[in-house]
């Protein structure tokens, strides 16, 4: 499904089939879908993170979010949504979701990305609401652009907007509100206030949105519970439904406000996307059949940058071949050997000096 006007419609949002979207990346599934769920929607995960998999939502806990999110945002039906990220993820989903929740227009960035394109179409379409990922942000500061006079939103998620990038957005007049969300919660969990953007910009302790019951096991990972939760994860082999749904994102509670802290697996986030180092490097070596290293590396513009290391020559442009279209190597480099701890095991840290 690719007609954005279908997603909009209230023939979607009240259909009881299983859909499944679309998009680079994403594959298809192509088992069995009688355990699914009425109004099931399927968001595909391209194995990045470590495994293939589908998050499925149904068109309840879609709009469940939708509603959450245009309460605390004070969306209304004169709200005109602009779209510019990609509607088969949640994050692009999302908006779609809002601006029919709120009978609010929803107009659609098309073509490549280029920031001062998107400052002409926010402008041109009187955008008052869009959603960005940090990299996007960035570029419209590097390029000294100023925001619309109609933009009065800029909900950030993939990935936390540093601080420098954030004050420098809102001396340009764009008014970010950095968010804390995943595929499995329909989008945001917790979201900067209206009240904000009157104050210096912060990404670290959000207000947690009321439709979520929040928790932490005993090393500290988020727990959530709320209607806006998957009902599922969808694997090759098998589908798990869920009540409750245990991250891997270690964070802090604190009377209604969630502050991220780290995560507990070798996850990061390179350009709004999750990315498992640990399942990059198995693909790469085995495509390889040598051992390959990953190395994260904190980048302005793109959240974290990934370097490669191995024992074999290749070129790096071979490498990025092997990878998801949205993912880029900016390093390879050939070792003799890899550095060794006292112990005789491999020392990432040490990767750094190369």
């Amino acid at each position: 499904m690719t007609d954005f006007t279908d997603l909009l419609s209230k023939s979607f949002w009240e259909s009881s089939e299983v859909s499944a979207l679309a998009g680079r990346g994403i594959p298809q599934y192509e088992g069995d879908l009688s355990e699914l769920p009425s109004g099931a929607v399927l968001f595909g995960s391209s194995g990045s993170s470590g495994v293939v998999k589908w998050v499925v939502h149904t068109r309840k806990s879609l709009l469940a979010s939708a509603q959450a999110v245009n309460a605390h945002l004070a969306v209304t039906a004169k709200d005109v949504f602009g779209l510019a990220l990609p509607y088969y993820h949640v994050g692009g989903f999302g908006v779609l979701a809002r601006a029919y929740a709120a009978a609010a227009t929803c107009v659609f960035y098309e073509g490549k990305w280029s920031a001062r394109r998107m400052t002409q179409f926010l402008e041109r379409e009187a955008v008052t609401i869009t959603s960005l990922v940090p990299t996007q942000v960035y570029d419209l500061v590097d390029a000294e652009l100023r925001a619309p006079a109609s933009l009065r939103v800029v909900v950030v998620g993939g990935g936390a907007l540093n601080i420098e990038a954030g004050k420098r957005a809102r001396e340009l007049g764009w008014p970010v509100l950095q968010s804390y969300g995943m595929s499995e919660a329909a989008s945001q969990v917790a979201t900067d206030s209206l009240v904000a953007l009157t104050q210096p910009y912060q990404a670290e302790r959000l207000p947690i949105l009321p439709l979520w019951q929040v928790a932490q096991d005993k090393e500290q990972r988020l727990v959530l519970k709320g209607e806006a939760l998957c009902a599922g994860i969808l694997y090759p082999d098998r589908y798990e439904p869920h009540q409750s749904f245990v991250t891997e994102d270690v964070v802090a509670l604190e009377d209604g406000y969630l502050r991220f802290i780290g995560r507990k697996d070798r996850t990061v986030k390179v350009k709004g996307e999750l990315v498992n180092l640990d399942a990059i490097e198995a693909q790469l070596s085995q495509a390889l059949m040598a051992p390959v290293l990953i190395m994260a590396q904190v980048h302005e513009r793109e959240g974290m940058s990934l370097s490669a290391f191995g024992l074999i020559p290749v070129e790096l442009e071979e490498l990025n071949k092997l990878l998801p279209p949205y993912l880029e190597l900016t390093k390879y480099t050939q070792l003799e050997a890899f550095p060794k701890s006292a112990l005789g095991k491999i020392d990432r840290r040490a990767l750094s000096r190369f």
